[in-house]
């Protein structure tokens, strides 16, 4: 057991560190007030006992460049060791600069938190002088050795002055061999670029033009190889040139100095033996040396042979086109977007009465368009312009020249160009006067309205005696036949008049739709009643739905679907079965007549619907016509905002199909 007697009291331990002679304070707050300070401290402070109790900045202001260190050991825990660091000590209103080995220690409790921070100090003043004077020393002998080491170089200055001679006589030799390998390397460089040169290249030299080197371009497009030119005079190397102008240029150039250029050159070359057609662009060049005298000439070629040809080949091409585009009598025209102006050739030019080298604006040109179809042009031209809808431009429309007011009628078509942003770039494309053409038809067409007009009296008269005879023949059988077949020939001869009529109606503009509402299922069972009466041929199949009502014409709908069935009924066997359908599709009825006859050929289907088109009946030669049934029900569909085409299928049947807006 411990005997607590032999233990020092509190004050017994302050009293012995106070006469400790290593310099000790404690400080016993975060402010660093000071709870403890031996002798030993207060004389390096130069202070007295009463600054116990006080904060160390408070008594010793001189020492405020060390409260950071304090207060970071007092936060952090860890203490702080410093050697040989300057302080300022206050003696008698002086700060005099002293030198101190010093330690921060912190005191901890037993939750690791600061509750005293040691001191402690060495005076390391005198060590420091000491150092200071060792240094001093060091310089002394330092500057001593330096004044030796002068005089030392100043006696081996007359060795090194020979040795640097040396040295430089050196190194002129190794710049010399060092220019001697750049002045190599760019001669390999240099042949390196002659030889890869994508045009052809040949230096001669001498009056005798001697081919001293000559690449691979040039011996390809000469057609030689480069043991047989080099080294020998260009004549003797390459005698297919004579003739040609090519040895004078060498021998104008060599002896003038002055540079010849030729462009799209036309020259005979040698090819395996023989001699081939080449254009070629050339320069030559002549070279000089050092005095500035001619020695030699650089020739450099490009062949341009497949370029020249593809322009002979353009300009025949060309001159084939405007040879085409005279003999058929076109106007052809170019319309640029971006500047709105318009333009096209001589013949153009009249009809719009513009003078040959004439640019005008496009609304001058729209201008003399006729009144009537100037909005279908201006709308044909936007759309043509437009990237999404397909360029093409095609339309029919009357111009009126305004000089000498003759109106012609043309058919223009044309195409337009787009940029990579699908920009419109131009619109270019010819005119066709078509004016004799339609003023042919439109005679035509009245022949043939006025000759379906007379027709008609006397075969309504024809018809009517036929119906009387054949309401008093009774007992003679032949001669009711005879009546029969005459009367279905007086009908089929009705029906081509009534088509010729409606032609010659709607050339005219004269047919008239009378729009109304009606069942089309109705009218379709209507039409296949009635030619189930007059046609036990064929077995006529058609199921009537739920009322389905559009709007149009009744009658000319049903003469649509007559013709349509008509025409199945002509083109199959008899016994062969007909099948008419509709389907509702959102707000759009298709109406279909399917068929089991010939078929039609894939020639004949994209043209069913032009006027005056048969198809070839070389397999039912009994079958007549005028092909206007098609063209006429064409068009009615179309004037009803509708749709009509054909699928077929040659030797197995068709089927026709129109569609209407519900």
């Amino acid at each position: 057991m411990t005997d607590r007697n032999y233990l020092f009291t509190a004050d017994q331990y302050l009293k012995i560190f106070a006469q400790s002679r290593e310099a000790t304070v404690i400080y016993s707050s975060e402010e660093m007030h000071i709870g403890f300070i031996n002798n030993a401290m207060l004389n390096l402070w130069n202070k007295q006992d009463d600054i116990i109790g006080h904060a160390l900045l408070a008594v010793a202001p001189e020492f405020e460049p060390f409260i950071p260190i304090l207060k970071e050991v007092w936060i952090s825990g860890e203490p702080y060791i410093a050697k040989d660091t300057p302080a300022n000590i206050d003696i008698n209103g002086n700060l005099i600069q002293r030198y101190f080995d010093f330690e921060y220690r912190p005191v901890l409790d037993d939750t690791g938190k600061t509750y005293a921070i040691i001191n402690t100090a060495i005076d390391v003043t005198d060590r420091m002088r000491a150092w200071e004077l060792v240094q001093e020393k060091e310089i002394y002998e330092q500057r001593l050795n330096e004044d030796l080491s002068a005089i030392n170089e100043a006696q081996e200055t007359m060795i090194e002055e020979m040795r640097s001679t040396n040295e430089e006589l050196a190194e002129t030799q190794s710049k010399l061999r060092l220019s001697n390998d750049r002045l190599i390397e760019s001669e390999d460089r240099i042949r390196s670029i002659f030889e890869q040169a994508p045009v052809g290249i040949g230096i001669f030299s001498g009056p005798e033009h001697t081919i001293e080197m000559a690449n691979k371009s040039i011996l390809s497009i000469w057609g030689r190889r480069e043991e047989d030119v080099v080294g020998k005079p260009h004549h003797i190397a390459r005698p297919e040139l004579k003739g040609q102008p090519v040895y004078q240029w060498l021998d104008d150039v060599f002896n003038t100095g002055i540079t010849r250029t030729n462009n799209e050159f036309r020259v005979m070359l040698y090819d395996q033996g023989q001699l081939r057609e080449a254009y070629v662009n050339s320069i030559y060049q002549p070279i000089r040396n050092a005095s500035g005298e001619v020695n030699g000439v650089m020739v450099i070629l490009d062949e341009i042979t497949d370029k020249i040809r593809t322009q002979h080949e353009v300009m025949r091409a060309q001159d084939m086109l405007n040879l085409a585009i005279e003999a058929g009598e076109l106007g052809t025209f170019y319309y640029d977007p971006v500047t709105n102006l318009f333009s096209g050739n001589n013949l153009l030019k009249s009809w719009f009465g513009l003078q040959p080298d004439e640019k005008i604006n496009l609304k001058l040109a729209i201008d003399v368009i006729a009144e009537t179809d100037r909005q279908r042009v201006v709308s044909a031209i936007g759309t043509a312009l437009t990237y999404s809808s397909g360029s093409n431009y095609d339309i029919v429309y009357t111009i009126v020249n305004p000089k000498t007011k003759i109106s012609r009628i043309v058919r223009a078509k044309g195409k337009a160009t787009f940029d990579q942003e699908q920009q419109p770039v131009s619109l270019n494309g010819t005119l066709q006067d078509i004016t004799e053409g339609k003023q042919d038809e439109q005679r035509k067409n009245d022949f043939i309205g006025m000759v379906s007009h007379e027709l008609k009296t006397p075969l309504t008269s024809l018809k009517g005696y036929i119906q009387l005879l054949q309401g008093k023949m009774v007992q003679d059988s032949f001669a009711a036949l005879a009546l029969d077949k005459a009367g279905n020939q007086v009908n089929k001869m009705t029906t081509m008049i009534n088509g010729f009529l409606n032609l010659s109606s709607l050339e005219a503009g004269k047919i008239q739709l009378a729009i109304q509402s009606f069942d089309i299922e109705e009218l379709i069972a209507e039409v296949t009643s009635e030619l189930r009466i007059t046609t036990s041929s064929h077995p006529i199949i058609f199921e009537q739905k739920a009322p389905v009502f559009i709007n149009g014409d009744r009658n000319k709908i049903g003469q649509v679907v007559n013709n349509l069935l008509t025409n199945a009924l002509k083109y199959s066997a008899i016994g062969q079965q007909i099948e008419l359908s509709s389907a509702l599709m959102k707000d759009t009825i298709v109406i279909s007549i399917k068929d089991n006859g010939i078929g039609i050929r894939p020639d004949d289907k994209e043209r069913l619907f032009e006027r005056y088109y048969r198809v070839d009946n070389s397999a039912m030669p009994n079958i007549s016509g005028f092909g206007i049934g098609l063209y006429l029900s064409a068009e009615i569909i179309h004037r009803h905002n509708g749709k009509i085409w054909a699928e077929s299928s040659y030797g197995h049947g068709s089927t026709f199909y129109f569609s209407l807006p519900v």
